[in-house]
This record gives C-alpha cells, sequence and structure tokens, in this order.
C-alpha cells in the first residue's frame, strides 16, 4: 500500500540535493506562487525553515545577480509561517554568533540578507495579506492572536534588536531595515496597517483586538497620524464605539496632545482657529466615551494645553449636555483653600478660562444658582484674600463674569489696570464656537486663509531667533499679559537689581539694600514641582531650585507617611527631576537630585519602579540621566530591602561615607575611575553596594582561589552573612520591602527593556561602562530581595541569560566585571543543588569560559574576582558532577 506524499517533500528534496542556483530559483519561484503556501502547517514550516536556515544561507551571495530570486523569496515568506521562519533563522544565528569568541564577517552578512528580506515581507498592506490569507480558515482567530503577538507582544523588534546587538551593525546609515529597530519607525509602520486594514473594511472583531493591543505600544503617537485622517477616522470611531477595552490614559492622553499640536496650535488666525476648534471638538465628540466623561475632565484639567484646546474641550462638554456638572466639579476644585496655595499657577489658570468658557453655555437659571451657592461665594472670598497678585485677579475675573450674566453689572469696576486686563480677556475668549458636521469636519481641520499661512511663517522665523526655557506649549500666560504691571509690584526700572545670593544667608531687616523674597522650604509636593520648574532668575529660581533640591528627600519621605499627595504627582515629580539640569550651577546638584529620585523610589515602589524602567527604555534622556535612573533604581532597591546597615536614606551626608572596605579589600574591589561626563551619575554608589556583595561573598582570600582553581578544589566556605539573613527571615526579624515587589516592579520591567537598551549602546564610547551598570543594577535588586522574594528563581534564570549574551563582549574591564558579579549573585542567592538542577548548561558554560580566560585578565581586581567564582563553580562541579551531566544531557 502506497503512502501519499507530504506536501512539498518533492521540493524540499531537491533543495536538500544542493542543486545549482538556476535549480533553486526555479523551485522557489513554484513554491512562491499565489495561494500555495499560505496557511501553517508541518510542512510549510518544513520547506520555509530549511530555506530560511539552509539555502537562503548558501546563495546570499548571488542573491542580487539572479533576476527575480530576490522577489520571489520576499513572495514566499509572505505568510505568518513565512516570517515566523525568517525569525526563527534570526534567532539561530544570533545563538550561534553568542557562542563565537569574534564577530564572523560571512555570518554577519547571511544575517543582513535575513534582515533585508525581512524588510521586504513586511511591506505596506501585509496585515492585510495575511488576513485574507486565513479569514476562511476554522483556526482563523488562533492565527490572528498570533500575529498580534507576532506585530505588537516584541516578537520582531526583539530578534531584530538582539541581531543588531550582537552583530555591531551600524543602524545609523540608515539601511532599508533600519525601521525595524528604531521604536517610532516601526510603530509608524503599525499605525499604518491599521489603517490600510480599516480602509479595507476587515472582519471588526479582529481588527478590534488588533487595535486594542496596538494602542498599549509606545511611541503611540507615531500610530495616530495614520488614524486621525479623513480615510480611518470613521472606521476608528466605530471600532471604538464597541468598548473594546483600551488603555485608558495612554491613548486619550496620547490623542489630546496629538490634536493640540497637529490641528490647535496657536499658530492660526481667528478665521482658521474657530474652524479647528469645531473640527477638533467633532473628534472628540467621536472618540471620547461619555461614560468616561469625568476621568477626561480631569485629564484636561492636568494637561498644560493652548487656548484652542481648551476651546475645543468645552465644545465637546457643551454638545454631550454636560457643562452644568463639568462647570460645578471645576468650580469646587477651583475653589478649594488647598488647591489655591498649592497648585502651580498655570493648572489654574487652566481651570479658570474654562469656567469663563463655560459661562455663556449656562442658563439663566443656572447662573443664578452658581451666584448664590457656597462653592462660589467661597471660591471667590479664599482668592481675594490669596497672596499673590495672579490667583487674586483669578477670583475677580470670574466673579465679574457671572455677576455680569447674573445682574448685567461688574462687581470689580473702576479698578486700575484690572478693567483692561479683564477686557482683554473677554474679548479673547468670547468666541460662539460650535461643533463640525460629520460631512464638513476634516475640511475644517485643514482650514487655512492666507493671514494664517502668513502668521505660521512670521511665527517659525521668530521661534529661529529665540530659545525659550521649555518646550511649554502654555509657558507663556494667557491669563496675564506681559504688558500689565501689577499693583502690588514695584517698578523701579532705573535702579539695577542686586543678584540674589546663593549662601542662604537670612535677609537683613537693617540693610535697605537688600531686597530679597525669602524663599521658604516647600511644604507640599506641588511645592517642590513648582520651585523645580522655576525658570526666571529674578523670580528666586536659583535660591528655589537649591531649596526643592535640598529639602527634596525629606519632603518626600514625610509625605510618604500619610496622604496620597505624593502619590497623585509622584509621576510628575519624577518626570521633573530626571530632566532636571543644573542650569545655575548649584554645588552638589547631581548627589541632591539622585537622593530626591532615591527617596521617591523608596517612598512610591509600586509607581515609581515601573515608571523609571519605562523613561530609561523610551524616554529622550541623556547617558547621564539614563545613568543616574539606573543608580535610583539600585539604591532605592537597597533601602527597600531593610538591611541594618542600609537602613535609611542619607538626606544631608554623602553616601557611604564612612563605610569605607579594609585597605587590602579595597585594592581589590576599588571600582575604575570613570570619566568626567559620566561620574556624577551615581555610578560610584552603586559600586559601594557591588563591592559590599563581593567582599561578602568571597569570602575566601583572592591568593586562596588563585591557588585552589589550579588544583582538586575543596570545601567552599559559604557566606555566613546569608546564612544570618535566612535565619531571620525565618524568625521573623528583617522587614525586607522589596522582595514582594522586586520582580514585578524592579527586575522584569528592567529586563524587558535590555535588548533594546544594549542595541542603542552599539558604538557609543560608554557603552561598555553603561551595559555594565545595568547588569549591576539588576544584579543588585536580585541580590537584595534575597531570600523572600517569590521571584528569585525568575530572575535568575533572567539574568543568567543576560551574561550568556556578555560573554562575546567580556574582554571589556566594566563587562567583564558585571558578568563576574551577576554570576557570583545567582550562585550566592540560590542552593547548590537547586542552581545545578536548573541551570547546568549555564553553569559549565561559564566554567569553561573562566577556565580559559581568569589567567590572561589584566586587571588584577578582576582577575583575582575571577578566580574567586571560578573556584565557587569547580566546588559545584565537583560536587554535583551526576546532577550536572544528568541536567546537560
Amino acid at each position: 500500500m502506497s503512502m501519499t506524499a507530504k506536501p512539498f517533500e518533492n521540493e524540499l528534496k531537491i533543495l536538500k540535493n544542493r542543486p545549482d542556483i538556476n535549480t533553486i530559483h526555479s523551485t522557489i519561484a513554484k513554491l512562491s506562487l499565489n495561494g500555495i503556501i499560505t496557511i501553517p502547517s508541518a510542512s510549510v514550516g518544513d520547506i520555509l525553515n530549511y530555506i530560511a536556515n539552509s539555502t537562503l544561507l548558501e546563495i546570499y551571495e548571488n542573491l542580487d545577480e539572479i533576476k527575480g530570486l530576490k522577489r520571489d523569496l520576499v513572495t514566499l515568506f509572505r505568510s505568518l509561517a513565512g516570517i515566523r521562519a525568517l525569525i526563527s533563522s534570526l534567532s539561530l544565528l544570533s545563538t550561534k554568533q553568542k557562542l563565537q569568541s569574534k564577530s564572523d564577517h560571512v555570518e554577519k552578512s547571511k544575517t543582513l540578507i535575513l534582515l533585508d528580506i525581512l524588510s521586504n515581507v513586511l511591506n505596506p498592506g501585509i496585515l492585510c495579506v495575511l488576513y485574507s490569507q486565513i479569514k476562511n480558515d476554522k483556526k482563523c482567530e488562533f492565527y490572528w492572536q498570533d500575529i498580534c503577538s507576532m506585530f505588537l507582544g516584541g516578537k520582531i523588534m526583539t530578534s531584530v534588536c538582539e541581531t543588531v546587538m550582537l552583530l555591531k551593525v551600524d543602524v545609523h546609515s540608515r539601511i532599508n531595515w533600519y525601521w525595524l529597530y528604531d521604536s517610532r519607525e516601526y510603530a509608524s509602520f503599525i499605525g499604518k496597517e491599521i489603517a490600510k486594514a480599516l480602509s479595507q473594511n476587515l472582519d471588526s472583531s479582529l481588527i478590534a483586538k488588533f487595535l486594542k493591543r496596538a494602542l498599549t505600544i509606545a511611541n503611540l503617537d507615531q500610530v495616530l497620524p495614520h488614524l486621525i485622517d479623513k480615510e480611518s477616522f470613521e472606521s476608528l470611531a466605530v471600532l471604538l464605539d464597541k468598548s473594546i477595552g483600551i488603555d485608558f490614559f495612554q491613548f486619550y492622553s496620547s490623542l489630546i496632545h496629538y490634536c493640540q499640536i497637529t490641528f490647535l496650535a496657536e499658530a492660526f488666525d481667528s478665521q482658521a482657529a474657530s474652524k479647528h476648534v469645531a473640527g477638533a471638538a467633532f473628534i472628540f465628540y467621536r472618540i471620547f466615551p461619555e461614560d468616561q466623561k469625568q476621568r477626561i475632565l480631569k485629564l484636561q484639567l492636568q494637561y498644560s494645553s493652548n487656548v484652542l484646546m481648551r476651546r475645543a474641550f468645552v465644545v465637546w462638554i457643551v454638545e454631550i449636555g454636560w457643562q452644568k456638572e463639568a462647570f460645578n466639579i471645576i468650580l469646587r476644585q477651583w475653589g478649594d483653600p488647598i488647591l489655591i496655595r498649592n497648585a502651580q499657577i498655570t493648572r489654574q489658570e487652566v481651570m479658570t478660562e474654562i469656567l469663563l468658557l463655560l459661562i455663556p453655555h449656562l442658563s439663566t437659571e443656572q447662573i443664578h444658582d452658581v451666584a448664590s451657592g457656597p462653592d462660589f461665594l467661597n471660591g471667590i472670598s479664599e482668592r481675594l484674600q490669596a497672596i499673590t497678585p495672579a490667583v487674586r485677579y483669578m477670583g475677580m475675573y470670574l466673579a465679574n463674569a457671572i455677576s455680569e450674566r447674573d445682574s448685567n453689572r461688574p462687581i470689580f469696576d473702576g479698578i486700575p489696570d484690572f478693567q483692561d486686563i479683564y477686557d482683554e480677556i473677554k474679548k479673547r475668549l468670547a468666541h460662539h464656537d460650535h461643533i463640525s458636521d460629520s460631512g464638513s469636519f476634516w475640511d475644517d481641520l485643514n482650514f487655512l486663509t492666507r493671514e494664517t499661512i502668513s502668521l505660521q511663517k512670521v511665527r517659525e522665523s521668530e521661534s529661529k531667533s529665540e530659545v525659550t526655557d521649555t518646550g511649554d506649549v502654555n509657558s507663556e500666560s494667557h491669563i496675564y499679559p506681559s504688558k500689565v504691571n501689577f499693583a502690588e509690584s514695584d517698578s523701579d526700572d532705573e535702579f539695577e537689581p542686586y543678584a540674589i545670593m546663593d549662601d542662604g544667608s537670612e535677609d537683613s531687616d537693617d540693610d535697605p539694600t537688600l531686597k530679597r523674597e525669602k524663599i521658604l522650604p516647600p511644604l507640599y509636593i506641588l511645592d517642590m514641582i513648582s520651585y523645580l520648574q522655576e525658570t526666571e532668575a529674578d523670580k528666586g529660581a536659583v535660591m528655589k531650585h537649591k531649596m526643592a533640591l535640598t529639602k527634596g528627600a525629606t519632603l518626600i519621605l514625610k509625605k510618604a507617611s500619610y496622604g496620597s499627595e505624593l502619590e497623585s504627582n509622584a509621576e510628575e515629580l519624577a518626570t521633573i527631576l530626571i530632566g532636571l539640569k543644573n542650569n545655575f550651577g548649584l554645588v552638589d546638584f547631581e548627589k541632591m537630585k539622585l537622593r530626591s529620585m532615591i527617596a521617591l523610589v523608596f517612598s512610591v515602589p509600586n509607581l515609581i519602579g515601573p515608571f523609571f524602567s519605562r523613561s530609561l527604555a523610551y524616554g529622550d534622556y541623556s547617558l547621564q540621566e539614563q545613568l543616574m535612573l539606573l543608580s535610583a533604581l539600585a539604591l532605592g532597591a537597597v533601602y527597600l530591602s531593610g538591611s541594618r546597615e542600609n537602613a535609611e536614606i542619607p538626606l544631608d551626608e554623602p553616601y557611604f561615607a564612612s563605610k569605607r572596605l579594609p585597605s587590602h579589600i579595597e585594592s581589590r574591589f576599588m571600582a575604575v575611575e570613570y570619566p568626567y561626563e559620566i561620574k556624577s551619575s551615581g555610578l560610584s554608589e552603586v559600586d559601594h553596594q557591588i563591592k559590599e556583595v563581593q567582599k561578602t561573598a568571597l569570602s575566601i582570600t583572592a591568593e586562596k582561589a588563585i591557588n585552589e582553581v589550579s588544583k582538586e578544589p575543596k570545601i567552599l566556605r559559604v557566606s555566613r552573612r546569608l546564612q544570618i539573613q535566612r535565619e531571620k527571615i525565618h524568625n521573623g526579624e528583617n522587614k525586607n520591602k522589596l522582595a514582594k515587589i522586586a520582580g514585578s516592579h524592579f527586575f522584569f520591567p528592567l529586563a524587558t527593556h535590555w535588548k533594546l537598551f544594549a542595541a542603542r549602546m552599539n558604538g557609543n564610547p560608554f557603552g561598555p561602562i553603561t551595559i555594565s551598570h545595568y547588569v549591576k543594577t539588576l544584579s543588585i535588586i536580585l541580590r537584595f530581595s534575597y531570600p523572600s522574594s517569590p521571584d528569585i528563581l525568575d530572575m535568575a534564570a533572567e539574568l543568567f541569560g543576560m551574561i550568556m549574551m556578555l560573554q562575546r563582549d567580556a574582554t571589556e574591564t566594566s563587562i567583564m566585571e558585571a558578568y563576574l558579579t551577576a554570576t557570583m549573585i545567582i550562585t550566592e542567592v540560590i542552593e547548590p543543588e537547586t542552581l545545578v538542577r536548573m541551570f547546568p548548561r549555564q553553569i559549565l558554560q561559564v566554567k569553561e569560559d573562566l577556565s580559559m580566560t581568569w589567567e590572561s585578565l589584566v586587571d588584577k581586581r578582576i582577575h583575582d574576582m575571577a578566580a574567586g567564582v571560578l573556584l565557587r563553580l569547580s566546588e559545584l562541579v565537583n560536587k554535583y558532577q551526576i546532577l550536572l551531566i544528568g541536567g546537560y544531557l
């Protein structure tokens, strides 16, 4: 009885016989015919994997010489199974590169061919192509889930980033596949694919699943331009109406930001501005779900928007009939005495303008209720008692606006300067805005006049000649025109003001020449934020920055113990601290900044741990700022662990100033001198912790380790310190706050972005130091979460995988130290038998690598450390030979 041949069995046999190039081409051309290879199967996987792993790598030199061969290959791999095969082949080549001591030029050329083929396979419309191939299959939903995971789960970018890192490819040369490596370009590609799918009316439930995951990726601002356009918008709105469960904050905050910078920039004349406001309001009306209106209102009040955005937002509120409730919600916050004293002026300005914009849309009865209500009367009273002129003026504006609607006469009339300001504000906010209809909204959003175009050109030329202190679209106040001087302020233009002294001395009441406003320590987190955002020296910016940084850590720790103020403002404060520059030449600026960042990690680790990790991966920060982020995470983890010597964060003194190692040990474990550009980023503080761990873990002398690794290993002494720690845990003495959250909030968020970060360091002169610092940070988190963290084994497995990638670059002293430290900590925190059972291959591979290289290490400190680690691994191998052999096989 003859058996039926498997599909593509003949073609696979032909290719395995190593035919000539023409036969290979004809076979591939036959396989690439439309409709032959679409649905994944075992036989499809066999033929595609063989072509990707063997055939393609044999003919790569002739790929451009045979006409049509490359085109047929791209067609062949344009399927779910084909993309799988290419990614798998890239991973295999990367693994092979890891095991080689140096980069192979041939292997590098083969990998570049695979990347080139992959980038051509993922051409515009690939999502629609894949859908057409699987739509009639009974496993359609299963395959679509795989597509979502491949495109949006990081499989494609991870394989490309790993390859770039291992091969040290210069992505800045903008080779044709560089967009697969660049996260912003890749996000733009995802946006185009969704737009194409929406225009082709694909199955809405499948597109909804893809869209839901796409709206959670980084660089969402690169996705939205392709969805908020004339062709895709209505389909997008329909999908969103189906409540697909999107990430609320990320999507709507990105949407608001995108609409402002794209459609509501203030470089418009009044006619064009009104059209754009109407169009943007229609976008909000179609996209914003009414059941989320309170959350959207809160988001808008926190967002630093311009007046056009506020106008569009008010139109949306009116369109859904929510003006009365929204006005009352904002009014209660606006009159809150705590908010009046502590909220930023810009935030209070946003609230005041929205209230003024809502007043024309309230009925006479509603206005009367407001005018006689306690929220309004108490709010006006609180504001009129405020010390700051700006806050008082806000109360006067709203009081006049309500009074004019209620009784046709203003309350505050005839006050010098005030009437001119108030009239100007009324004129600027006096717009009869409306919402566009569905047929004209896109025309409204693209409406331009000659005056607008001329105004844009003028503003562009002005922006080139001006350097602003901040990129905030609302950096210049709209409520207070700069030409107006407050009555309270002195205007002695003929006198040159004294510079503010930065010596912390008290003002003298007896000296009339000293006329300085005394800067008090911040009492609230919002005060600290306001101090750090001050940029003008004549408003006390120098002393405000110094005061905020000097007292910042103390304030953060104090606020962590009660109330929700710190938690509500933690991410905003963290963002400011990360990007804060020493524009005023403060002494010990970096130390004070790092201290505040550590205090944030310690006080709200559930928020700041993941936030710092995301900022490290996706934020546009300098190398020094990235290193400081890592330092803050590492040192914050140390303090959270609650170990005796690190129980309290040093608030006023240099870190670890008195904790010096004995001189003979310090000479062995002393950290390298870091370059000037990055030495103030907390590297030495992290190295101190690493040295403590090294000293404890390698409790044998370096001389003994060197002597023993060449002999038959003896019993290795276990760290007594770890035994004591384990006993304390059992006795309930040690309260390690890090243990439960180490994996979820610190280690894994950082490890997730490791490959992307390491690839970015390619070609950077400080790359080895930075990568070493990254690995040391993860090692510290693992070490100080011991012994009660439930994620110890998972973290160790992840760290072992990372250090395997470092073997090729371990010739760098800094990377070798990180490599040895991570290995040492893994062997320290996991019981020997468990370690051998779980990681037999890694143990043997590291031991073999160190056996061949440790004697050639030039740096004595690293040489001695390598001897100690090798001795520990040798003892494990000797003691658990049977387990190791069984696990390896």
